[in-house]
């Protein structure tokens, strides 16, 4: 009698622990996680048919803002991905392009640059480079993998590796972000179930802002004056530039345009640095804020804040982008099967559509907000 109570108290224990098991799974791997568009565009990245992609397209939210995987199939035939998550860290690119190239055989791979250029605090350390919130943005949402566990063992401390491996004690209280994130869940699933993400890592923001202050776009055209950059970012840049020649990674790195004020010009001024040093090891850079008027960017209308291009600035750089790919790196037609190409001719329509409505929004939308740590800037929709 008692060997019988013993065993089903070991199968209730055992079922118990199991049932606990499951469910702290499920939590930490569909509900109690960040829901946010950096888990969104990554996790769409994973869902890709392996060697479908053939230019890739890294770095941080320049990326998405700015070049349009679907305009770029509609116009020029090839297949691209905005790899990309806001804030991108500098210790992040390497793994960036590890990821990359284990998940997809891109013909080449396009870097925006603005991970290296971020300034330093009081105590010299760079500002953005060791952020917690700038890393989980991109590590948190990638596979367990071997580039992953590379990754936390050179820059995150033993005792908070857990948290990278178990999330669920990371956001444990990610119950407090509903009903904020729902959207983003369902976005998730929905695209889980869909098989593939439908605009490629694209994201924009429907507005037009026009700064009162004064720009310095056009005086930096010619300025080769340079600033250092971060002892961390110049030594992730080299470490970088050595690992894609070791590997012969057909790379090639830019500057997105921006808004210049003057608390940005040095940022231009750390560019110039960067330029010279990856052009030194033989690496191609594009520093689009110096052509912007030849891209036909207008500064008063095609931006959605300092530092990202809106809908009507994204369809130009993308073209103007999308004929240097064809033109100088001969990136061809990518070649497909029906069923692929009528999930990219998706894509395409999805971002005219989205284009068309972002559009209307706001000529249709008018209204001024001040910004709130900004009050000499205004959002203006028109």
């Amino acid at each position: 009698m008692r060997k019988g109570l013993s065993i089903k108290r070991i199968i209730k224990i055992i079922s118990l622990v199991i049932a606990v098991v499951v469910t702290s799974a499920f939590l930490q791997q569909y509900v109690l996680i960040h829901y946010d568009s950096n888990r969104l565009m990554l996790e769409g990245f994973y869902l890709e048919e392996k060697n479908t992609i053939d230019v890739g397209l890294i770095g941080s939210s320049e990326v998405y803002a700015g070049f349009s995987p679907g305009m770029a199939y509609d116009k020029f035939g090839f297949t691209s991905y905005d790899y990309a998550s806001a804030s991108c860290t500098a210790t992040a690119a390497i793994t960036q392009v590890k990821e990359m190239m284990d998940n997809q055989s891109p013909k080449i791979i396009l870097m925006e640059v603005n991970a290296f250029l971020y300034g330093v605090d009081r105590d010299g350390v760079d500002v953005n480079a060791f952020k917690d919130s700038s890393i989980r943005n991109y590590i948190d949402n990638i596979p367990m993998n071997d580039n992953k566990k590379a990754f936390m063992d050179e820059y995150i401390d033993d005792d908070l590796h857990i948290e990278y491996y178990l999330p669920l004690i990371k956001y444990h209280s990610a119950w407090n972000d509903l009903p904020d994130s729902l959207r983003y869940m369902r976005s998730c699933f929905e695209q889980k179930l869909r098989g593939y993400s439908v605009l490629k890592g694209f994201k924009t923001r429907t507005r037009v802002f026009q700064p009162l202050q004064k720009l310095y776009n056009a005086e930096i055209q010619k300025d080769n004056k340079k600033a250092p950059l971060s002892s961390t970012a110049e030594e992730e840049i080299n470490k970088l530039l050595d690992y894609c020649k070791k590997e012969n990674i057909n790379i090639v790195f830019y500057r997105a345009p921006h808004l210049i004020d003057e608390k940005t010009v040095t940022r231009t001024e750390r560019t110039n640095t960067l330029e010279e040093i990856i052009t030194s090891k033989g690496f191609d850079f594009y520093n689009f804020e110096r052509n912007y008027a030849e891209i036909g960017i207008e500064l008063k209308n095609d931006f959605y804040n300092y530092d990202h291009l809106n809908i009507y600035g994204c369809e130009k750089f993308t073209e103007y982008l999308g004929k240097i790919l064809v033109d100088k790196y001969n990136i061809t037609e990518t070649q497909l099967n029906e069923n692929q190409k009528k999930m990219w001719e998706k894509t395409a329509k999805s971002f005219r559509k989205l284009y068309d409505y972002s559009d209307e929004l706001i000529k249709t939308q008018k209204k001024y907000t001040t910004l709130e740590d900004d009050t000499k800037t205004i959002e203006q929709i028109t």
